[in-house]
């Protein structure tokens, strides 16, 4: 009771001076704080528009006039080097000019110009092609000198960034004794609070009961029942949920959680979810998609396809699906749905870019005009996403073992995993 006693009295002096203890270290290391991860960002901001630059140093040429250029679209970006092959065929027919600028092992940046009226169509070239869009903003001079001026203001930035630390460092070194002091104090006066409940005062008594509680664990399992008309078709998953569909609606659940989605919609499969959007062929209207947490009947709308595809190609048989973040937008991602009709021996490729959870971006499937790296057509294929490259495990009805392929050009090529 002493020490109780002690404690009270010293936490009414504490809680009412605390604040005036606290303020101005807090405000002083907040506002510096603040001024550090404004400068931090911008030096972020500075060195990840050096990287995009730093592959195009062989463009010698004003990027502000180019950009400004009134009659014609400019692009700067990458895509995949077996693309590239591709893409030499392809701009023999004058409507574009793609300069490339540099390369790696497996990709090529370069910039594209056509004019304005080619524009649509050129970039539905590009996009098929896996073209991956790079901001460049708008600025004086060629990419050296751009990326020179770069690196001064971040040199300039980062002294500004040792000035903060050292303002902020000095200032906890100065006052982290009484910091730490008042924390602990506040951590013991918490742990002495939380007896009240266990505390009770009769006249002058003072009684204090204390209990072992005995624990329970309960554990809920989902499960799952197909009822009535509903037959539940293809099941795919992104990182949060599960989701399958029939005739009856949509059905989500994850490990504790369970709903279903009525739907006038007749779906024939699901191809694919990511953490925004669903798609699904639906019979008779075709490939479409809906917002993850809006899976009613009007939020379900029809998804563009490019003119040069036909539906009617759209596989049924050994679906799977993966999707790839692009590297320069993480809010951006590539849908790839892989999977084939009755009779075929290779399976086809149809993929999407979406962006920001909108599906303003066709769907195409892939030319494979030429291409001998192609993916079998298996009974059971299941994929993912390791390392940048998609994985696919397929297996054939009757088989013994299953095969291992990979894809290091988003599903454009395969190649036979021997390791496995």
């Amino acid at each position: 009771m002493a020490r109780l006693n002690e404690y009270t009295k010293m936490s009414d002096k504490l809680i009412t001076n605390v604040n005036g203890l606290l303020s101005d270290i807090k405000t002083d290391i907040i506002a510096h704080n603040e001024n550090r991860k404004k400068t931090a960002a911008l030096i972020d901001s500075l060195k990840s528009k050096q990287d995009n630059l730093s592959h195009f140093m062989k463009l010698d040429v004003d990027i502000d006039e180019l950009l400004s250029a009134s009659y014609l679209t400019v692009r700067f970006g990458s895509l995949p080097k077996d693309a590239y092959k591709q893409l030499k065929i392809i701009e023999e027919d004058g409507k574009f000019i793609f300069t490339p600028c540099s390369s790696d092992d497996h990709t090529i940046w370069g910039v594209y110009c056509t004019p304005k009226k080619y524009e649509k169509k050129v970039d539905e070239i590009f996009a098929s092609l896996y073209f991956e869009k790079l901001t460049i903003d708008m600025d004086d001079g060629t990419v050296a000198e751009i990326i020179k001026k770069n690196a001064d203001k971040i040199e300039e930035l980062s002294e500004q960034l040792d000035v903060e630390d050292g303002i902020i460092k000095r200032t906890w070194d100065e006052n982290s004794e009484t910091i730490l002091n008042t924390y602990s104090l506040l951590l013991d006066l918490q742990e002495i609070y939380k007896l009240r409940k266990y505390a009770a005062v009769n006249g002058e008594s003072f009684y204090y009961v204390g209990s072992k509680d005995n624990m329970t664990a309960a554990h809920k399992t989902a499960t799952w029942t197909a009822e009535g008309a509903n037959v539940w078709n293809t099941l795919v998953g992104n990182n949060a949920k599960g989701f399958v569909a029939g005739n009856g609606g949509v059905a989500e659940f994850d490990d504790n959680t369970q709903q279903t989605t009525a739907s006038s919609h007749n779906f024939n499969t699901l191809l694919a979810a990511t953490s925004q959007r669903l798609y699904a062929n639906v019979s008779g209207k075709g490939l479409m998609s809906a917002p993850v947490d809006d899976l009613t009947t009007d939020a379900w709308t029809a998804e563009p396809v490019s003119e040069d595809d036909n539906m009617a190609q759209l596989p049924t048989k050994g679906l799977a699906s993966a999707t790839l973040p692009l590297s320069t937008n993480s809010d951006s991602r590539y849908v790839v749905v892989v999977g084939h009709n009755d009779g075929e021996a290779y399976s086809s490729v149809w993929a999407k870019v979406e962006e920001d959870g909108q599906n303003k971006q066709q769907w195409m499937q892939y030319p494979y005009d030429d291409n001998d790296n192609r993916l079998p057509a298996f009974d059971n294929l299941q994929m993912g996403v390791y390392n940048g490259r998609i994985v696919a495990l397929g297996h054939n009805n009757g088989q013994q073992t299953a095969k291992m392929y990979r894809s290091e050009d988003h599903g454009l090529t395969w190649q036979a995993d021997t390791c496995w």
